[in-house]
Order: structure tokens, then C-alpha cells, then sequence
């Protein structure tokens, strides 16, 4: 495979620069923006560097490893395996569970983060984005949570304009909504990061649903299952399994069967959980 494969970790102190897995190249961010996270280094890359169009672009944090079980080799072998040129990009998700239960990433988002739905759709509606977020379906084939996603540079294209409405309106705005996206919510089980980070890292999932990129999973519906209802328990997994199946086969098909078998499948885990812990 001749393709260029260019995967960056970022760092932003000598700690985790200690971290960084050696098969991928380092990206400096110990002088950038703190409150933006990885958005900043990444977002700097794309506005320096001229890309290849025909190459495959990865930014991932320092706790890939710690969140996915992955290495670079894990990664490089998966890609080179899997590889198709008309494949736009390769994905490597953690929190599966989440992916498969939720609707969406947004609705997830909502769980955790309270609020984050209405700020993410207001952000849609002020970027032009056409879409209604309480309707919108993700799965495992068109999600990705913290930026974990290996892509052509079209996607990334994509990826920084919807970034850059964000981040504007976050600098530079002046009204409640802009001074909202500074204030922080949970994170790690305490308020400590500003919303706008969780609604940045979410922009790659929205484009991936609303817009016609050709993607590759790795499969990590062998993972932990790390989603409050199944508490860890493998239990679940073929409910899990069966909600995303559902909600592919609804994405793919428009039919609304299936949306409808994804909604009952939910409801079904929901009181097989209730009944277990009575």
C-alpha cells in the first residue's frame, strides 16, 4: 500500500510527552490554547501544513492508548488490512456501548454533560447545518468519540469550517450563548472543562451522519462496555449489538421499521437492567 499514513499524538507537557507511543509522530501543544484541549494543535496543523489529498491524517491524545486498548501497531496493521482507496476514513471509537445505546452522540452528550444538546443545536442553526439533532442517528459506522478517526483530508476540510464557526462564536461572540460555551460542566465526574470542548469533539460524528464519507470501524464491541445501564456486563452485549445493527439498518435503508426495532430494543435493555438489580 503506497498511501501515506500520517497519525500525530498530541502532548502538552514533559509528562505526557513521556507517554506518546513511538509509531506515532509527536505534535506539540505545550504552548497552545489549554482550554480548547486537542482542537488547538490539531486545528494549527490543518491551517500550516499542506496536505496530500490522497493521504490519511490522525491527531489522537495522549490516552489513546488508556481509552481504546490500542497501539500504533494495532492501528497501522488494522489500517493496512482493512484498506480500500475509496475509504475516507478509519475509525477507532472508544466507549462502544455508548455509540450502540444512545441515538446519538448528542443525546449521549446530553447525559453527561447537561445542556449540551440545545447548545449543539444552536450551533447547527447558526453554522447552517440543516439538521434537527434529536432526530439525527449515529452508530458505530459513523461516529467516533474524542477525535479518534484517521481521514483524507476532504473530511478534515469539513471537520475545521464547522470547528471554526465554534470557535468564533466561543472568541469572539458577545451574547449568552457564545459566553455559555466557556462555562465549565462535567468532566471526570467533576466541572472542570468548558462545554464548547465537549461539542468540538462531537463535530466529527455530525459530519460523518449528515454527509456521504466512506468509513471503516475497528471493532470494539469486544471492549469494555463502559455505559452506566450495563454496568460492566457482558450481559448486554447482544442487546448492544442489536441496537446498532438497528440503527444501521435504519440509516441505510430509510425504512422505519427499523428505527422502531432500535427504539424497543433500547426499552427491552432498559427493563432487563431494572429487573436484574431488583
Amino acid at each position: 500500500m503506497a498511501t501515506q499514513i500520517y497519525i500525530h499524538q498530541i502532548y502538552y507537557s514533559d509528562e505526557t510527552q513521556a507517554q506518546l507511543d513511538k509509531g506515532f509522530l509527536p505534535l506539540d501543544n505545550t504552548n497552545g490554547l489549554k482550554d480548547w484541549y486537542e482542537y488547538w494543535p490539531i486545528r494549527k496543523f490543518l491551517q500550516k501544513n499542506k496536505l496530500d489529498d490522497n493521504a490519511y491524517y490522525g491527531f489522537f491524545s495522549p490516552k489513546f492508548t488508556e481509552k481504546t486498548g490500542l497501539t500504533s501497531s494495532h492501528v497501522f496493521d488494522f489500517i493496512r488490512e482493512t484498506f480500500h482507496p475509496n475509504v475516507d476514513a478509519f475509525l477507532f471509537s472508544p466507549v462502544w456501548s455508548h455509540t450502540a445505546f444512545y441515538r446519538n452522540v448528542f443525546e449521549q452528550g446530553e447525559r453527561y454533560h447537561a445542556g449540551l444538546m440545545p447548545a449543539a443545536q444552536e450551533l447547527c442553526d447558526r453554522s447552517d447545518v440543516d439538521v434537527d439533532l434529536t432526530k439525527l442517528v449515529n452508530h458505530s459506522q459513523n461516529s467516533v468519540f474524542g477525535n479518534y478517526i484517521v481521514a483524507k483530508p476532504a473530511f478534515w476540510r469539513q471537520w475545521l469550517k464547522l470547528g471554526e464557526s465554534l470557535f468564533a462564536i466561543a472568541e469572539e461572540g458577545e451574547d449568552d450563548y457564545a459566553k455559555s460555551l466557556s462555562n465549565l460542566t462535567e468532566y471526570g465526574g467533576r466541572p472542570q472543562a468548558p462545554m464548547k470542548v465537549f461539542l468540538q469533539e462531537r463535530i466529527a460524528s455530525l459530519i460523518l451522519a449528515t454527509q456521504p464519507f466512506k468509513t471503516i470501524a475497528f471493532d470494539s464491541s469486544y471492549g469494555p462496555l463502559c455505559l452506566d445501564i450495563v454496568n460492566h456486563n457482558d450481559y448486554f452485549r447482544l442487546d448492544l449489538l442489536a441496537c446498532d445493527a438497528f440503527k444501521q439498518a435504519y440509516t441505510y435503508t430509510g425504512q422505519p421499521i427499523f428505527e422502531i426495532a432500535y427504539l424497543k430494543k433500547r426499552v427491552e435493555l432498559e427493563l432487563k437492567y431494572s429487573q436484574m438489580m431488583n
